[in-house]
């Protein structure tokens, strides 16, 4: 067994555990593949809307999801989405019988497919890694058991765009573009454009702790000082564990505000 590899595994955890949250360097060439997608995805979220919202499937609900339809603790996100599942053919046999999240990915153009796969190729790469070395830094019998969880796995991608901080939605939060939250399945990667906009809540001495699966944590402490904000690093990625039914030892209890 690979010894720096088992302490990078544990040195991964202790940060979980004290920050909720650890970042990770890209190359040179990868970050710009990064900014390849910024960049496409700003041109189409500039398009009309009426064009933006022919690219949806009923069946995957990957495409566009427009502002305000995202809703976190009874409030709209202003947030623009551009959402990836499981890019499938029509012949696929999951398709066929109908399985939720996968199916044909509605691309806005040949090009815009292109980078977001080489995007997701290797952001999956990375989250391989990065589930290795959880698996080696808590000792796991089989340190690639999570890695194994994920072959053929449910993976997406959310490409979002944030509202000018001016703006206000129905319930005057000020340019709320998500609401306080913690996220979902496995293992988080995000990145951020120079503009900025990631907040975190780390774990906070005598709080409870909350079980996503038994109590939703939208909207909580929304409004509090504890918050820090995440400030963008060019060729960065942030990191997130997932649900603690995966990572029972690791404790984690984020909650996550995008704000811009």
């Amino acid at each position: 067994m690979d010894e720096e590899a088992v302490i990078l595994g544990k040195a991964l955890i202790d940060s979980w555990r004290k920050d909720d949250i650890l970042q990770i360097t890209m190359t040179p060439e990868e970050g710009d593949l990064l900014r390849q997608s910024y960049e496409i995805s700003k041109a189409f979220f500039e398009l009309p809307h009426a064009e933006k919202s022919k690219y949806v499937d009923d069946q995957s609900y990957a495409g566009y999801i427009a502002s305000g339809e995202e809703i976190t603790d009874g409030i709209a996100d202003y947030s623009e989405i551009f959402t990836v599942f499981k890019d499938l053919p029509a012949t696929d046999t999951r398709v066929r019988d109908k399985w939720p999240c996968h199916g044909p990915c509605p691309w806005p153009s040949p090009e815009y497919e292109h980078v977001m796969k080489q995007l997701m190729g290797l952001l999956g790469q990375s989250g391989r890694k990065l589930l290795k070395l959880v698996g080696l830094g808590l000792g796991l019998k089989d340190p690639d058991a999570l890695v194994h969880l994920t072959k053929d796995g449910w993976h997406h991608m959310h490409v979002l765009r944030f509202p000018q901080v001016d703006r206000t939605n129905g319930n005057d939060k000020a340019g709320r573009g998500i609401g306080s939250h913690t996220d979902y399945g496995l293992l988080v990667i995000a990145s951020q454009t120079d503009v900025g906009g990631l907040f975190v809540r780390p774990p906070v001495h005598g709080e409870d702790n909350i079980e996503n699966w038994e109590k939703s944590a939208a909207g909580l402490h929304e409004d509090d000082d504890k918050w820090i904000f995440v400030p963008p690093v060019e060729n960065t990625l942030t990191v997130f564990p997932g649900s603690r039914s995966l990572y029972p030892e690791i404790r984690s209890r984020r909650v996550n505000l995008w704000h811009r």
